[in-house]
């Protein structure tokens, strides 16, 4: 899942970085859309080490997610966009401690440590949207709420498809 969660991440981040207005959220959103497709290379990587390879539905789920919320990220002002953000990067996180955990119990220690400082990388990630995501008002306007079902809905759709 991470392999192809990275590409979905990265695209939701291009959309994303376009829509903010700081300089300052540009550049950390565009810093954060490198670490996953920095994280995208490592995982495919490990791949390769375990003669594995990413499922390809995953994928097509995946680019599918990612180019939505890319896509969304006009429509959604500036919470949305930051909400994705922040329940994109919370799963990143579980999917990084899961394989690391795997990894572990299968004495794969280089590979487990690499897994576990990119949980940790994501973690800051999902730290800083987090942070930003509380530290701003909800919008309230009609049909807000769906707008969060529905990026919860494409989320955990991502993580339940095989």
């Amino acid at each position: 899942m991470a392999y192809s969660g990275e590409k979905s991440a990265a695209y939701a981040f291009q959309g994303h970085a376009n829509t903010v207005r700081s300089p300052d959220e540009k550049v950390r959103i565009l810093m954060i859309e490198q670490d996953e497709w920095h994280h995208r290379t490592e995982v495919g990587k490990i791949l390769t080490e375990l003669n594995a390879a990413p499922s390809p539905t995953r994928e097509v789920l995946q680019v599918m997610i990612g180019r939505v919320l890319r896509v969304l990220c006009p429509f959604g002002g500036w919470y949305l966009p930051m909400y994705a953000a922040w329940k994109l990067e919370l799963n990143n996180i579980e999917e990084y401690s899961k394989a690391a955990r795997y990894a572990e119990a299968l004495a794969l220690m280089d590979v487990a440590g690499r897994l576990i400082h990119m949980s940790e990388v994501e973690k800051s990630h999902a730290d800083y949207f987090g942070d930003v995501v509380q530290s701003h008002p909800q919008p309230q306007f009609p049909g807000f709420e769906l707008f969060l079902n529905l990026l919860d809905f494409l989320i955990e759709s991502g993580k339940s498809a095989e």
